[in-house]
Parts: structure tokens; C-alpha cells; sequence
């Protein structure tokens, strides 16, 4: 081998390790500065400006990994005016392939009523029971209305929801 060929061959094995060596710095500064769920009204802050003003109704999965900071936020479905189709196998094949640990939906109501119907009752219930046997906790869903929101857990429906599982099991 050449001298030259073997001080290219070195000096782009360097830069290869110092590329890895960057990325990895990246990588890890940039988990520790994701953003961090605590409660709803964070949530609300993050996507009310993006939501509440849309005239269809969107419905987005977050994904948090096991110290709640976001992984990802995706459509999972999008609307009518009066209703989006969600899929409760499609949301949790989503979070498995993203390793999420925990999941809060989100979803605006074009008409500025941030109060649940039944269906967003219906589907919340199912994504809850979908979640909870692979052990994947749902934190919430949060309704996004004009300038206000509906929160599940706060209003003490997502522990329903959960406990309702744990009767079916222990009967």
C-alpha cells in the first residue's frame, strides 16, 4: 500500500469515528432537551395554537417514553367536521414500533365546544383497554375547544376506564 492510499485510508477512518462520535453527542443532548409532559396544560400549550382552529377534526397520538418526555407527535386521524375515525389497532401498532411507554390523544372539536361525546367517550375507553393489557398506560386525552379544554384524566375518566379493566379480570 502506498503512503498516500494509507493516510487517506486513516485520515477517513478518523472522520468516520469523529461523525459517530457527534452523532452520538447529538443524540443524547438531544433526548435530554425534548420536551417534558406533566400535566394537560402543558399538553394545551403545545398544540392548542396548532388544533383549535382547524376546521376538521384531527386526532393525535403523543408518544412519551417511561420518563414522559416526547418521542413523537402523530395524525392518526383526520376528519369531518363533526368526527374523525380512530382505530384503536392502528394507534397501538404506532406505539409499539416507536417503544412508546405511555400515550396522551389529542383531538380538536371545530366547533369550539371542548365537551366530549360519547364517542370520544367510546374510542377513549377502547384505546384505554387496547393499552393497558401490553403495558402501555394512557395518561390522557385532552379535547381542545376554542379557548378552552376537556382533560380525561382530570376528569377522573382515564382511572375509570382502567379500573373497569381490572374488574373484568379479577371476575
Amino acid at each position: 500500500m502506498n503512503c498516500r492510499r494509507f493516510w487517506a485510508l486513516a485520515m477517513q477512518r478518523s472522520q468516520f469515528k469523529a461523525v459517530i462520535e457527534m452523532s452520538k453527542r447529538y443524540l443524547t443532548e438531544g433526548f435530554h432537551n425534548r420536551p417534558y409532559v406533566e400535566s394537560s396544560d402543558d399538553l394545551m400549550k403545545l398544540l392548542s395554537q396548532e388544533m383549535r382552529d382547524l376546521d376538521q377534526e384531527v386526532f393525535k397520538v403523543i408518544l412519551l417514553n417511561g420518563q414522559n418526555h416526547i418521542l413523537n407527535i402523530l395524525e392518526v386521524a383526520k376528519g369531518s367536521l363533526t368526527a374523525a375515525r380512530v382505530y384503536p389497532r392502528e394507534v397501538v401498532k404506532i406505539a409499539l414500533r416507536y417503544s412508546a411507554a405511555a400515550l396522551v390523544f389529542v383531538h380538536n372539536h371545530p366547533s369550539g365546544v371542548a365537551k366530549p361525546s360519547e364517542d370520544d367517550k367510546r374510542i377513549t375507553r377502547d384505546l384505554v383497554l387496547a393499552c393497558l393489557p401490553i403495558g402501555m398506560k394512557v395518561h390522557d386525552h385532552i379535547i381542545i375547544g376554542d379557548n378552552d379544554k376537556f382533560s380525561f384524566a382530570d376528569a377522573g375518566l382515564i382511572d375509570q376506564y382502567a379500573k373497569e379493566l381490572d374488574a373484568r379480570k379479577r371476575s
